[in-house]
């Protein structure tokens, strides 16, 4: 009789635990979900900030194309005032005017090129990648990678 009575009081034990072991399931339920929900969030963030990247790339591609030739008519435009001047045809401050242009739409190339490979660098980030301080060009090599000044001065 002693051994029915110990086994009765473990049996109601583990029957009767007031929903304590639904509730815990349920818990562990909606963390899941939560856990999930938070991933889905990150990895929608994720492809839209690649995807918005990728646009801004791709403009500013396009604006830097056009930028380029904007400064390749500035220059143009430069070289024939300052032709025009050196033969006595237009005065001085047409060169200024043309050689400000030119300098004005250099400076707007440079910082197109800049925002773009600003950019390329936030797209890569996003995407999870990076490179090495060691891969990084030094001050030299991107002195070297510049376009020349083309323009004539006056001396």
């Amino acid at each position: 009789m002693l051994i029915f009575w110990s086994i009765g009081a473990s049996l109601s034990e583990t029957v009767f635990d007031a929903g304590l072991r639904r509730a815990t399931v349920n818990q562990y339920i909606a963390t899941y979900n939560a856990d999930v929900a938070g991933y889905r969030q990150t990895v929608l963030n994720a492809f839209e900030q690649v995807e918005d990247y990728l646009a801004a790339e791709r403009i500013l591609s396009q604006q830097t194309d056009k930028q380029k030739e904007a400064v390749g008519s500035a220059q143009e435009f430069f070289n024939l005032e300052y032709d025009r001047y050196q033969t006595g045809i237009d005065p001085y401050i047409d060169v200024l005017t043309a050689q400000n242009t030119l300098l004005a739409d250099q400076q707007a190339l440079t910082n197109l090129e800049t925002q773009r490979m600003t950019s390329v660098v936030q797209l890569i980030a996003s995407l999870g990648g990076g490179w090495d301080h060691a891969q990084l060009p030094t001050p030299a090599q991107v002195s070297e990678a510049a376009p020349p000044a083309t323009t004539k001065i006056q001396q």
